[in-house]
């Protein structure tokens, strides 16, 4: 990072900017929790891991796809500490993470875990801390090319790691949604069906 520039995912440089902006000193950070392992992202899990120790404490950090973190997570943090992890409060979470999503902001959950041991499994008894809301607009330009492409008869589709309703609403500002068109197939559905994304216009990962 330097200043408001950043080099490498636009995700990730976000995520150090949005932490700066509120305090924290990131260079500071890294200096006093030793990273000792990471798991990384794959389309399996759809969650990121690392492992870092400070002061003899073991701390899991964790980020990823709301729907896929919560899976891993048996507590929440509430009022500044842990606490059981209910059905009621996956729903709130899942709900928030799709109101942001269909209002086109690509979404991340956050979750942690520590201990005095450094335990095996980092993808394990995580306690949920919250989601982002990420705003990428589609570039300049794109949606004339789209829609050049469509008056020259070619179909667009649309291939993307985004929550479904993040896909869906990007597809709507683009035009790549034909009416009456299902928007979106995610990897579990081509999984069952492979022949599945003749119909919809874009692939969700």
């Amino acid at each position: 990072m330097d200043g408001e520039h950043g080099i490498g995912d636009p995700i990730e440089v976000s995520l150090l900017q949005f932490a700066g902006d509120a305090g924290g000193d990131s260079g500071a950070l890294r200096k006093e929790f030793n990273k000792l392992d990471e798991a990384p992202f794959n389309s399996d899990t759809r969650v990121m891991a690392t492992l870092h120790q400070n002061n003899g404490q073991y701390r899991f950090s964790a980020k990823g796809a709301t729907e896929d973190l919560l899976g891993y997570c048996t507590q929440i943090l509430k009022d500044g500490g842990p606490a059981p992890l209910s059905d009621a409060d996956k729903k709130e979470w899942m709900e928030a993470t799709e109101k942001l999503a269909a209002s086109g902001l690509k979404t991340l959950g956050y979750a942690m875990r520590q201990e005095s041991a450094q335990p095996g499994n980092m993808l394990e008894d995580l306690m949920f801390l919250g989601i982002t809301g990420f705003m990428d607009p589609p570039r300049a330009g794109v949606k004339g090319v789209i829609r050049e492409c469509h008056d020259a008869g070619i179909r667009v589709l649309m291939l993307t790691g985004d929550h479904p309703a993040t896909a869906a609403t990007i597809a709507q500002q683009l035009e790549i949604v034909e009416q009456g068109q299902k928007p979106v197939v995610t990897g579990r559905e081509l999984e069952k069906d492979p022949a599945a994304w003749r119909a919809p216009p874009c692939s969700q990962g």
